[in-house]
């Protein structure tokens, strides 16, 4: 009976030995294949890009109502302007003393 627990004992042993021999050899061929690394590169690259992405559309959102606020200020303006410029007219009609010329 003892025999019989130290075959299958040896065979375990065989077992891991194998198993931790795959999973060595399957990180020195991942960490050397230049098809991988490059996999792995494009994939950075395409998270970073789909980051920027966003961000940009998150600033073209920003800018869309700072373009609104500042629309709505030069209209503004223009109405200041032609009031401004109604009044300059009409003083300088007036003349001097402030009746007409």
């Amino acid at each position: 009976m003892a025999q019989y627990s130290q075959t299958f004992a040896h065979i375990g042993r065989q077992k891991r030995a194998a198993t931790v021999a795959r999973r060595r050899q399957e990180r020195m061929t991942m960490e050397h294949d230049p098809q991988e690394e490059r996999f792995r590169q494009h994939e950075a690259l395409i998270q970073g890009l789909a980051r920027i992405w966003q961000e940009q559309q998150e600033f073209n959102r920003q800018q869309v109502a700072i373009n609104a606020q500042l629309t709505a200020a030069i209209e503004r303006l223009d109405i200041t302007q032609a009031r401004i410029e109604a009044l300059l007219a009409r003083m300088i009609a007036q003349g001097d003393n402030g009746r007409e010329a």
